[in-house]
């Protein structure tokens, strides 16, 4: 399946990639885009692309895509969602709570717990040339920003 809108975005996808590694943060493939990458195949075509991340870092993600040309359709506490072209980028913001679980970080169910180990350890699927290894970068040092 290798349509044009999957190609738009597998493209965003690299985007995102490059974005994160150069803020040092973490974001995870949600939703359709992760089973076709577990299942190493674009098994249909995608309304858009989900991800999970951290809220303490959206705006900062929210801004670098900005300046890569995304509209910003949505941002609040809950989920950032910004389009392109007529592709959207929807991220789901997670925090941790009391303990260190990992909960959604805003709307109705803020502060409620995934379940224990959602985001780790993180699985590495690979799609054609395309692997999300990098959605857990290593952290660069403060002192190297």
């Amino acid at each position: 399946m290798g349509t044009g809108r999957s190609q738009r975005q597998l493209g965003m996808i690299g985007e995102v990639r490059a974005v994160v590694a150069e803020l040092g943060t973490e974001v995870w493939l949600r939703g359709g885009w992760a089973v076709d990458f577990w299942l190493g195949k674009v098994t249909r075509e995608h309304e858009d692309v989900d991800w999970f991340a951290w809220a303490r870092d959206a705006r900062a993600l929210r801004e670098r895509l900005v300046a890569l040309g995304y509209e910003v359709l949505r941002a609040d506490a809950q989920q950032v969602d910004l389009a392109r072209d007529g592709e959207e980028l929807s991220f789901a913001l997670v925090a941790r709570g009391d303990g260190g679980a990992v909960v959604a970080a805003g709307g109705p169910w803020a502060g409620t717990a995934w379940p224990a180990g959602m985001l780790e350890p993180t699985v590495t699927g690979r799609l054609g040339v395309w692997s999300p290894r990098w959605s857990r970068p290593r952290r660069r040092s403060r002192s190297s920003s």
